[in-house]
């Protein structure tokens, strides 16, 4: 039997943060989920995830500052979601290898499931 997977999901739209845990533990995904940046970090220091689902609009904390802080630590993939910065606005975050996928708001749970499955090698 596989080891159950990590996901840190990160959002401070409680809706978002629900549905996505929800769908991933119904997966049989073990997930953290966070506000915040820094809340992310705490609980990605008790619990090392084995990939991040994150926002970019965070409150404190930047979630740009976020994905670099974790991916330096944990080397891990990383699948951002937003609202508000679209692709091209991203682009050289996007090259920099910290982000490994990105899905605008809204997203197809479906598709975000797909690429997690890819990212995880499952």
């Amino acid at each position: 039997m596989a080891e159950q997977k990590t996901i840190l999901i990160v959002d401070d739209d409680a809706e978002i943060l629900n549905l996505l845990k929800n769908f991933l533990e119904e997966k049989n995904f073990n997930t953290l989920v966070a506000e915040t940046g820094t809340r992310a970090i705490e609980l990605s220091s008790q619990t090392p995830p084995d990939l991040m689902i994150t926002d970019l609009l965070l409150p404190g904390m930047h979630g740009i500052d976020l994905v670099k802080t974790i991916k330096d630590q944990y080397h891990i993939p990383v699948i951002v979601i937003s609202g508000v910065y679209k692709g091209g606005e991203l682009s050289d975050f996007l090259e920099s290898s910290y982000v490994d996928t990105y899905f605008i708001k809204p997203f197809k749970i479906d598709q975000i499931y797909e690429e997690l499955l890819s990212l995880l090698n499952e």
